[in-house]
């Protein structure tokens, strides 16, 4: 027991190829990713501004819609109102 010896060698890691072939394989995955990424955005066109206008308006009279349906108390005023947007809401989805 008092006789063994313990041997400590260091290993060498890695080296300059290694990290030259890490780099490669990185470039190679940037390369691949900003490929991807403009096939992606040339597959999906472009809102027009008519349509970001549609879809802002769409969002503004369902946030009415929202505060008059959580209104504790309607009037009949009210009422009309809700009608009136729900039918504006429905216009402005179907075109």
């Amino acid at each position: 027991m008092g006789n063994e010896r313990i041997i400590v060698t260091e290993r060498k890691r890695g080296g300059f190829w290694p990290f030259v072939g890490g780099l490669l394989l990185g470039a190679v995955a940037v390369k691949a990713i900003q490929t991807l990424s403009k096939d992606k955005k040339e597959v999906e066109p472009e809102k027009t501004t008519k349509e970001k206008e549609n879809e802002t308006e769409i969002k503004m009279v369902e946030s009415l819609i929202d505060d008059l349906v959580s209104k504790p108390i309607k009037t009949d005023m009210d009422y009309s109102h809700l009608t009136y947007l729900r039918k504006k809401l429905g216009e402005l989805r179907n075109g």
